[in-house]
């Protein structure tokens, strides 16, 4: 479980990502526009996973958690960022993307821009707003995988995994 952010890494837990877990972890801006090539060099050969959240702490938080699995985390904080980062000649494995960001791109819209361009890379829907029949309208829509809010470390890394390991090497 997580205790600190100064005395040990996130581990998957049942514990929903919200509240005053949220509160104790460090919420410090990450960079914005990330390079790809940048992070897959630092280190090389593992998947590199875009976590697109409008949301700073989830970005935080869900890095932290994925960065135990061994991957490599880029984040993007829009539709539009999210578009900009994987216009360059390196992309990423997998995409978790927010359905529901203010302003801007709506996540829909972004995963119809992501999805039209780059139909290889296999993108979950995020939300906190799920009602009956959302996994049947994700699957609908091309989606691999669907992650409700607030989710837990767990959750996180099973959904995470399942499409992963549903990739073609």
């Amino acid at each position: 479980m997580y205790t600190s952010p100064d005395t040990q890494p996130a581990t998957p837990s049942s514990k929903p990502l919200t509240g005053p877990l949220l509160e104790r972890i460090s919420t410090s801006p990450l960079s914005t526009r990330q390079d790809i090539a940048s992070v897959q060099a630092s280190r090389p050969g593992r998947p590199i996973v875009m976590l697109v959240d409008d949301e700073p702490a989830l970005l935080t938080v869900g890095s932290a958690i994925l960065s135990t699995l061994d991957l490599n985390i880029v984040a993007a904080r829009s539709g539009e960022e999210a578009l900009l980062t994987v216009a360059g000649p390196d992309k990423p494995s997998l995409i978790l993307l927010d359905l529901a960001m203010p302003g801007g791109m709506s996540g829909l819209e972004a995963f119809d821009a992501l999805h039209e361009k780059h139909p290889q890379i296999p993108i979950i829907a995020c939300s906190g707003f799920f009602g009956d029949g959302a996994e049947d309208m994700c699957q609908h829509l091309g989606f691999a995988g669907m992650l409700p809010k607030p989710y837990t470390a767990d959750s996180l890394v099973s959904v995470v995994r399942r499409v992963l390991m549903q990739q073609p090497e």
